[in-house]
């Protein structure tokens, strides 16, 4: 049998923006569509984005191929600037489809940097592990440029 820890990833980055930016790049459906994708090559489409506690959302990623991948989820905790907490779950005909798993992102203030941490929990196999490292990662590095290009306008 697998332990928790096998089934939860954990992606940090540090990036030179105030806390209430990096916040806000989550916050603002805006902001938010001009950065989250897992790379530059995926496009998303926002179908439902009421961030709030309780509120939720829907978004699907269009890939070069063809793909369609749409998850979804509720927000459950948000206490602005520090912290947001969601579920996340996949909809068919996706691999992991009927999971619902759950992420947490920290921010804390470290002088004019923010330190990210990202949590997700409850995934159902260490290939959704890998797989989802991959996606999150590639989004929160393009967070970092997207952030540096608002610092500079």
């Amino acid at each position: 049998m697998m332990s928790e820890t096998e089934h939860t990833l954990v992606v940090e980055r540090t990036y030179e923006a105030p806390i209430e930016r990096v916040f806000d790049a989550f916050a603002d459906v805006t902001k938010f569509a001009q950065w989250f994708s897992p790379n530059p090559n995926v496009n998303l489409e926002i179908f439902e984005y009421d961030f709030r506690n309780g509120g939720r959302y829907k978004v699907c990623f269009h890939g070069q191929s063809g793909s369609k991948d749409v998850v979804g989820g509720e927000y459950l905790a948000i206490e602005a600037p520090h912290q947001i907490v969601f579920t996340w779950q996949w909809q068919a005909p996706h691999t992991y489809e009927g999971h619902n798993t759950l992420v947490t992102i920290d921010l804390v203030a470290d002088g004019a940097n923010t330190k990210l941490t990202l949590t997700h929990t409850k995934l159902p196999t260490t290939e959704a592990k890998v797989n989802h490292n991959q996606g999150w990662s590639g989004a929160l590095d393009q967070l970092g440029p997207w952030l540096q290009r608002q610092n500079a306008a």
